[in-house]
């Protein structure tokens, strides 16, 4: 017979007892008893969270911990307490080390031990789906009779678990117990505890041995029929379910959920709460559910596991405007990845539904200026919800200029108007205008003499117009007399006749035939054409109404030096035709 077994026949009869004393938060390593003798010992820890880390030290240094199972060492777990039982405890000094976990603090006490339960024997024999039965064996005084537990446990070397059954034996005698397996759930690894007990001075001495595992299937096993409600609130970031009508009839439920296959804690919770919330990060993909749940004798279901689909590549998804002000009372909205997926907008008394497919846009029209809208869609049996506030705004469509410009005078062919609004849509002279983020800049034509130029600002029904009078003296706009530029045009006659003289002066005294400078000119009249045409198409682009905006000056000098570029152009162009005409006639004339 192995030492260990005698000690567990000692516990708790004491010899002599240590007063139970209490780890403080602080210290990580104590003094534990002192052994005058070898001689066999208990050591007992109590805490209310079963999460304690603990060694015991011997005095020539061995280390026991919860791992430990030798021939006079055995160490038995409880969800409250453990008992660490010690045969022939070295003498001298013993010590605990220990974390407390979530404990404020642990109790410890040691107990030396003389009376004396041993089981001898202990197995398991048939186990079906009704019940299994165990043959045992204990010894310890003559005479005497026990008290024996069956207790089910899903770890090995504990006794927390479901009681069996319960009787008495006498000591030495083999002892037959059958232990009611009808109200056992179904699990993949169980142990059946023998405790065995006697009372000894008013203090209960016992004995424990586990089971080997074993697999149980229990064919009444119940199935959840009816799925919970669930409700997938993306606000406030949780789902809520709700098993007043899937649980009915059950105690407690078992909550496992998973998080983008992140598995979570679960929890038991009493079924007459009605229901419990999960919440998730924004970025969840995917939630995962798993309930068991458990009637009044302690008997699970088969679990219930159900996926709720939050956002993917395929997964429907609403894109609605932030709580706030709109411009009226169209409502816009957009959505992806639906299939005649219908949604639900309940706006104050009024509901309102729409069916959408496929990806897009959408709206819907508001009754009122200050509407409080709740919106649900059901996809698998899961109801998806949000909730917005949308008024519309009261406040008058405006257009504040950046530079007054109302009654100036330019002697340009167009005016730079560029300002901000909160309109819409915007309108200069029925020409519709470009609006980025509130901000707009428009080049516009000028005719000469008076101009009224008129800005509409419009959102929805509403509307305001801007009316400024610009009066242009350009000779060069639209209605303008037509004067001839002569400091424009005097130096580029001066230049053409300096151009053609020196011309016909080379090729009267054979230095370059006409033909090369026929072509030499036309390619500068090219260069000239293309260099304008570029600066012409950016003087048009809104980059330049943007240069022109931080620099006036510049933007003039810009267009001052375009004009002369296609003065140039045109001179240059003329040049190219007469000395063409010359090299037609001199061939004519050869």
């Amino acid at each position: 017979m192995r030492i260990k077994k005698i000690l567990i026949a000692l516990i708790l009869a004491l010899a002599v007892l240590l007063p139970a004393s209490y780890v403080s938060a602080e210290e990580k390593e104590s003094d534990l008893v002192s052994v005058d003798t070898p001689k066999n010992m208990t050591v007992k820890l109590t805490y209310d969270e079963n999460d304690v880390t603990w060694a015991l030290v011997a005095p020539g240094g061995a280390v026991i911990n919860k791992d430990t199972d030798t021939d006079n060492v055995t160490v038995y777990a409880g969800d409250k307490a453990t008992y660490i039982f010690v045969g022939n405890a070295e003498a001298g000094q013993w010590k605990i080390r220990y974390d407390k976990g979530k404990n404020e603090k642990i109790g410890v006490s040691v107990n030396f031990n003389a009376s004396d339960i041993v089981i001898d024997s202990y197995a398991l024999g048939e186990i079906n789906e009704k019940e299994a039965k165990a043959t045992f064996k204990v010894s310890g005084r003559e005479n005497a009779e026990y008290n024996y537990q069956l207790i089910l446990t899903t770890q090995k070397n504990s006794f927390d678990g479901k009681l069996l059954t319960a009787g008495q034996g006498k000591f030495g005698e083999n002892v037959e117990a059958i232990a009611d397996l009808t109200k056992v759930s179904s699990f993949e690894e169980y142990y059946i505890t023998l405790y065995v007990s006697i009372s000894d001075g008013g203090e209960e001495v016992f004995d424990m041995r586990s089971s080997d595992k074993f697999a149980f299937v229990n064919p009444n096993e119940k199935i959840i029929t009816k799925s919970p409600l669930f409700t997938v609130d993306y606000d406030s970031s949780c789902i809520r379910m709700d098993w007043k009508e899937a649980l009915y009839g059950y105690s407690s439920v078992y909550v496992q959920t998973s998080l983008d296959d992140q598995e979570l804690e679960g929890e038991r919770v009493d079924v007459s709460e009605g229901g419990t919330r999960i919440v998730f990060a924004e970025d969840t993909k995917k939630v995962k559910v798993r309930l068991t749940a458990f009637d009044n004798d302690g008997l699970a279901t088969v679990p219930f596991d159900y996926d709720i689909e939050l956002s993917g590549d395929s997964a429907f998804a609403l894109i609605l405007p932030e709580d706030g002000l709109i411009s009226s009372r169209i409502y816009n909205f957009s959505y992806k990845n639906a299939k005649e997926t219908k949604v639900t907008f309940n706006v104050g008394k009024d509901k309102l539904e729409e069916t959408l497919d496929g990806s897009g846009d959408s709206f819907i029209e508001l009754v009122s200026d200050n509407n409080t809208i709740d919106i649900s869609y059901v996809i698998d049996d899961v109801t998806y919800t949000y909730h917005r506030i949308a008024n519309v705004a009261n406040n008058p469509v405006e257009i504040r200029l950046h530079k007054a410009i109302d009654g100036v005078t330019t002697d340009k062919d167009s005016i730079i108007i560029a300002g901000r609004t909160n309109a819409e849509a915007l309108t200069i002279d029925g020409k519709d205008v470009e609006v980025t983020d509130g901000e707009f800049a428009v080049n516009h034509k000028l005719k000469a003499g008076e101009n009224i130029i008129e800005l509409i600002g419009s959102t929805g029904d509403e509307k305001t117009v801007m009316k400024l009078m610009v009066t242009c003296g350009s000779k060069t706009a639209a209605g303008a007399k037509k004067n001839i530029r002569w400091d424009y045009i005097i130096p580029l006659i001066i230049g053409l006749i300096v151009s053609v003289v020196g011309i016909l002066l080379m090729v009267m005294k054979k230095r370059l035939p006409l033909l090369v400078w026929t072509i030499l000119v036309g390619v500068v009249s090219i260069a000239l054409w293309v260099w304008f045409i570029i600066r012409s198409i950016y003087s048009h682009s809104v980059d330049f109404i943007d240069y022109a905006l931080d620099s006036m000056k510049a933007a003039d000098a810009y267009l001052k030096l375009n004009t002369m570029l296609m003065w140039a152009a045109i001179v240059m162009t003329c040049v190219t035709l007469l000395m063409g005409a010359m090299v037609v006639k001199k061939k004519k004339k050869t």
